[in-house]
């Protein structure tokens, strides 16, 4: 039953009776008003009763061409049992169904309105009426249910186009100047530059053999502060910019303070004279300053917040993202939590703030005002890498990028790409023998994945089949006879393909941890966390069931037995940082062993029996490496410096079990402009 088929919207449910053209529920005597979405649902689960609905179906009906988090749905389920007296725990009207959805199991019976006080002939009046009514009702749910669409609100206007990579970008107070960083392609450093926004003129700051980037103005506007790296330091260096921009070139610039040499993500602030706010990884740094006689910290940096993917910076207020669990959190400037926001976007990469406004970047660029979502725009021409906002007039400044994610192949005799990286490859496995590879494309606009097949020295390649769900696994893993692939979503459910007739189950469902083979490649081994404890299990291959345990190993134990080594797979909590730490235990070099774990977040460590390649990122620079457990030396495999880490995911290395054949995914052809984007209507 749909809500344009309700026949004079009048529903009896259990002990309430549900007026659809009323927009209201009569319950215990007295009648209620309902928001437009609760009825939404009922009516859906009305049009289904007895049936369990999913909750992807539910999702799509009632926010049509919106992506919402589940916990949208579970908010509004909660609100319509209140509303119509349900009680969570006995759930007499709505069902919760495990793992599915929700199912009406109350019985809903169709009323017709009482007519005795009208005459006869003028039922057809009323009936005709109550169709129109039902009608603009149905109308004004479907209105009601549709986003509301930012896109005719705001013109985007392209303001920079150099061959190569721009972002970094930040506005002066007064909203005239923009600072933002360059990297031509070919060269492994960035330049700083500054654009009058009036004349439309970029004027290059900085340019020399290091990586000179992130510059944000004072709040005075008298000063610039910069971020200077190489792979050797790093440092935040400071010019006066009181003069006219012309001359800032000139400036003579002076160290504010140091900052870490093993930077991956950094990013500054300068909301207040004496405060600058840096992101230098995953923490959040606040120096204090100080101007006699020149700009410069007085003290030791203080980390203020841990595990933060990005961050903004608004008047008083710190806005963090941590894109794991996707929560935006509100913050004051020494770091302590005042609230967690509340929003309906899905994988939540980037967010802007500022006063009572607040853009987050998922597949849709988002708009909040006082913690309501206002609309949406649709992102096209690239991907958003990095937004900031121009205070003065609210204008939204994006770097959106364009780039190819491809398979290479990696050994002595240089680097040889394998197969089209039109398709964003992802998640490369090499065979225990090194004789074919398997790996996933990802389809952009809509996020799903399809996984390949290819042999080493065949230019053919072999569709297995697509994935349902929209993220990458992640865990891929060849059994160690070559006939299965095991992917693992670590937080839901492992799956086994046959390579052979291409059939795929699923081996379990819930959390997962410690995934590696059994010796002879007959089974997988893991732990289960059912909530209150993990349990250890061992799925055969042969009989396809799975059966409690004993056995599980830890990584460490792994990493020391040479026999195990090959058994492993990335199925670990933490796999990436867990080797990486192994790593920097064992690698003396002092300009390597403060980038292995920074490095390890971009590209993750391929462990085989032997050793370990993993890769390091300096400045610049990219540089694969061998580690060897038995001499616990290492070894330079290859400069890959003209490639470059994806901005907002990991890559992979992989390799086989005797570590001769190398194939790493990574960014080719990285590009990125500047974006404008301004409001040209009122809201």
């Amino acid at each position: 039953m749909s809500l344009t088929s309700l026949p004079n919207s009048l529903i009896q449910i259990d002990k309430i009776l549900v007026d659809f053209s009323a927009m209201r529920i009569k319950r215990s005597g007295t009648w209620h008003k309902v928001e437009s979405k609760q009825l939404i649902l009922l009516a859906l689960l009305i049009e289904q009763q007895g049936q369990a609905i999913s909750r992807d179906e539910l999702l799509d009906k009632i926010w049509p061409n919106v992506i919402v988090s589940d916990n949208s749905l579970s908010k509004l389920v909660t609100q319509l049992r209140k509303t119509i007296g349900d009680d969570r725990n006995d759930q007499g009207i709505i069902r919760t169904v495990p793992r599915v959805g929700y199912q009406l199991i109350a019985t809903a019976t169709h009323l017709e309105h009482k007519a005795a006080s009208f005459k006869q002939q003028n039922v057809a009046i009323v009936g005709a009426l109550c169709l129109m009514l039902g009608g603009l009702f149905s109308l004004g749910l479907s209105h009601l249910s549709k986003p509301y669409t930012l896109g005719d609100d705001y013109t985007e206007r392209r303001i920079t186009q150099r061959g190569g990579v721009e972002q970094g970008a930040s506005f002066s107070n007064d909203g005239r100047y923009m600072v933002f960083n360059y990297r031509a392609i070919g060269k492994s450093n960035t330049d700083l530059a500054v654009m009058d926004l009036q004349q439309q003129i970029s004027h290059v700051i900085k340019n020399a053999n290091y990586s000179e980037q992130r510059g944000v103005f004072s709040p005075d506007q008298k000063w610039l502060a910069y971020i200077r790296n190489d792979a050797l330091q790093c440092n935040i260096r400071v010019i006066s910019t009181a003069s006219a921009i012309e001359t800032w070139r000139l400036s003579l610039d002076s160290k504010l303070a140091d900052c870490p040499p093993s930077l991956h993500k950094m990013a500054l602030s300068w909301p207040q004279d004496n405060q600058l706010i840096a992101h230098f990884n995953h923490n959040v740094v606040r120096y204090s300053l100080n101007f006699e006689p020149f700009p410069r910290a007085v003290d030791s940096p203080n980390v203020i917040v841990e595990n933060v993917d990005e961050l903004s910076v608004s008047n008083d207020h710190l806005f963090t993202l941590n894109t794991a669990t996707n929560t935006v959190e509100k913050r004051d400037f020494y770091g302590k939590l005042l609230t967690t926001l509340s929003h309906e976007e899905r994988g939540i990469k980037k967010l802007a703030a500022h006063n009572n406004t607040l853009w987050l970047v998922s597949n849709k660029l988002a708009l909040y005002k006082q913690n309501k979502r206002i609309g949406a725009m649709n992102i096209e021409g690239g991907d958003i890498d990095e937004i900031s906002i121009n205070t003065k007039n609210g204008d939204i400044l994006l770097s959106k990028s364009q780039s190819n994610t491809g398979l290479f192949s990696v050994s002595s005799d240089g680097v040889e790409q394998l197969g089209s990286s039109m398709n964003a490859v992802r998640a490369p496995v090499v065979s225990h023998t090194g004789n074919k590879y398997a790996f996933l494309t990802l389809n952009k606009r809509s996020n799903k994945a399809d996984v390949w097949l290819s042999h080493v020295n065949s230019d053919s390649v072999q569709f297995i089949t697509p994935l349902s769900k929209s993220n990458v696994p992640e865990l891929m893993s060849f059994s160690p006879n070559g006939n299965f692939l095991l992917l693992g979503y670590l937080d839901s459910h492992l799956s086994l393909i046959d390579l052979t007739t291409k059939n795929s189950i699923t081996m379990a469902e819930g959390q997962f941890d410690n995934v590696y083979w059994q010796k002879e490649g007959d089974g997988v081994f893991y732990a289960k966390n059912d909530g209150n404890s993990s349990n250890n299990w061992y799925f055969d291959l042969s009989t396809g069931l799975a059966q409690p345990n004993a056995q599980s190993l830890v990584l460490d134990f792994m990493l020391a037995n040479q026999e195990y080594r090959t058994l492993m797979t990335t199925g670990f909590r933490n796999y990436a940082n867990h080797v990486a730490s192994y790593l920097a235990e064992r690698v003396f070099d002092p300009l390597l062993i403060d980038n292995i774990l920074p490095s390890s977040q971009l590209f993750t460590p391929s462990v085989y029996r032997d050793g370990i390649y993993f890769m390091v990122k300096k400045g610049e620079t990219l540089l694969l490496f061998d580690y060897q457990f038995d001499s616990q030396e290492y070894r330079e495999v290859a400069d890959l410096s003209k490639f470059s880490n994806a901005p907002n995911h990991t890559l992979t290395i992989t390799s086989s079990h005797d570590g001769k054949e190398v194939l790493v995914n990574l960014v080719d052809n990285l590009q990125s402009d500047l974006v404008l984007i301004s409001k040209t209507t009122a809201n």
